[in-house]
């Protein structure tokens, strides 16, 4: 009689089994077991030709890198073939059937569970996003077009709580807005951390002590950044040396780099409007500053930039002394002419990033994923909590998308 030993009669197995094991009653001839054994993936319908060893009762049958996933296979041995030392002979040719375990392949634009998506970038057909893990690490993940995790980095800096909030990608790496230390619910250590495009570690450098970063942008080799560090706000220049250049302004605010030039938005402190400047793009000088004062504000929000259609995008919050919140929209030209200026007073939030296509603007907030059109109408995408969002155009030209952050462990994107 033969019998299976590993795995057995039906049994499911991982695919990297390396050997079979069968076993007899009776001492076998081991001239006769091996032209007698045949292994066929019944899935595909392929004879497999393994080694076989024999001592005494055991068979191994040698099958490392033979067997693959999602797949049925059958042990056969033939009893006209196969006999023991002294000529015994099984009564029925034996068959054992087993498969391997199935394995879906991983999820796409999926970080491993309990590491949350705040912010991310798209440069050069690739996706860049970071957050924070379940032990207090930030991490930055690279997906490719199809979603496939090509290397996911974890870290703290200087071995404490981290969590990348703005991701910004250009030719001379990755650079990340980090909170680091957690001083209280509002104030953090902010950095700028500096990684190379496959992840490894440049630089990182200390932006304040105590405070709270707003929004990055980029040209193709220096960076542009905004945060507060309490009482004075700042927008620097960095590149892959460190430190360049600064200009101060008087509230919270986006920035963003276009053509050569960066453009600051915000909200003038503690009652003013919603200005926009224009700078050098060492940040040396203003061309024109603008600021908007609509009637009965007792308090603003943000001020993100964006560029589409020849024109400048100014998205912010306003309240008025009743507490009342109006989110603000206003388009100016490269000259400073303001084109538009609209109050929404329904359904609106504090903005937390926003983006353009050229076609239409895109923004998040806590109620969801919205775009506004050319006249200003607005549309919601999807009505979840959002924190980022950032365009990502298909190489191939054909599938643009845009993307979101929910802080969840999964990049969510819609087509445009």
């Amino acid at each position: 009689m033969l019998s299976a030993v590993n795995p057995l009669h039906n049994e499911e197995i991982p695919d990297t089994i390396t050997t079979l094991i069968y076993s007899a009653d009776y001492d076998l001839d081991p001239a006769t077991v091996e032209p007698s054994f045949t292994l066929t993936n019944t899935t595909t319908g392929t004879q497999l030709n393994p080694t076989v060893d024999v001592s005494g009762k055991d068979i191994n049958v040698n099958v490392g890198g033979l067997l693959e996933h999602s797949s049925a296979y059958t042990a056969e041995f033939d009893a006209d073939i196969i006999r023991g030392l002294n000529g015994e002979k099984p009564a029925i040719t034996y068959s054992f059937s087993f498969t391997t375990e199935v394995v879906l392949p991983p999820p796409v634009f999926t970080t491993p569970e309990g590491f949350l998506q705040l912010s991310g970038d798209f440069y050069d057909g690739k996706y860049y996003v970071g957050g924070y893990g379940p032990n207090d690490e930030g991490f930055i993940t690279r997906f490719n077009w199809d979603g496939d995790s090509v290397w996911f980095k974890d870290f703290r800096i200087n071995g404490q709580y981290t969590r990348i909030t703005d991701v910004e990608v250009n030719s001379t790496g990755i650079y990340s807005l980090a909170m680091v230390n957690k001083i209280d619910p509002v104030n953090w250590e902010v950095w700028l951390y500096h990684q190379s495009l496959d992840g490894g570690y440049l630089n990182q450098w200390q932006l304040t002590s105590r405070g709270v970063a707003f929004s990055i942008t980029s040209s193709s080799t220096d960076i542009y950044l905004s945060f507060t560090d309490g009482f004075t706000y700042y927008v620097q220049q960095y590149n892959a040396n460190g430190y360049q250049a600064e200009a101060t302004y008087p509230g919270d605010h986006g920035v963003y780099y276009h053509n050569g030039y960066v453009y600051v938005g915000g909200g003038v402190e503690p009652n003013g409007g919603l200005f926009l400047t224009k700078l050098y793009s060492n940040l040396s000088d203003s061309l024109w500053y603008r600021e908007v004062i609509h009637s009965d504000v007792a308090g603003n929000n943000g001020g993100y930039v964006t560029y589409m259609q020849g024109q400048l995008w100014l998205l912010g919050i306003e309240l008025d002394s009743q507490i009342h919140t109006k989110m603000v929209l206003q388009r100016y030209s490269e000259d400073g002419s303001l084109m538009a200026d609209r109050l929404y007073t329904s359904e609106v939030d504090i903005p937390r990033d926003f983006c353009s296509d050229n076609t239409y603007t895109y923004y998040v907030c806590g109620l969801g994923l919205y775009k506004i059109d050319n006249n200003g109408n607005r549309i919601l995408i999807d009505a979840r909590e959002s924190y980022n969002v950032f365009r990502a155009d298909d190489p191939s030209g054909q599938n643009h998308k845009v993307a979101i952050t929910d802080r969840s462990n999964k990049l969510k994107l819609y087509s445009r």
